[in-house]
C-alpha cells in the first residue's frame, strides 16, 4: 500500500514538473532600432497643412 501511494506522489510530481517546463517561454530578442516590422521614428513632427479658403466666385459671400 505505501508503495502505491509514493508511486502516485512521485508521478504526480513529476507531471507537474514537466507541466511547468512546458509552460517556460524562451525571451527572443529586442529587436533593434529600424529592424523590418518596427516603426521608426520621424525625427520631426508631422505639420499637416492648413487650407486657407479661397476668396472669390463661389466662396458664399454676397459681391
Amino acid at each position: 500500500m505505501k508503495r502505491t501511494i509514493l508511486t502516485v506522489i512521485a508521478l504526480a510530481a513529476l507531471t507537474i514538473t514537466a507541466a511547468q517546463a512546458q509552460q517556460t517561454i524562451p525571451l527572443s530578442p529586442a529587436p533593434q532600432p529600424g529592424s523590418p516590422g518596427t516603426a521608426t521614428p520621424t525625427p520631426y513632427p508631422q505639420i499637416t497643412p492648413i487650407n486657407i479658403p479661397k476668396s472669390g466666385a463661389g466662396s458664399g459671400r454676397p459681391p
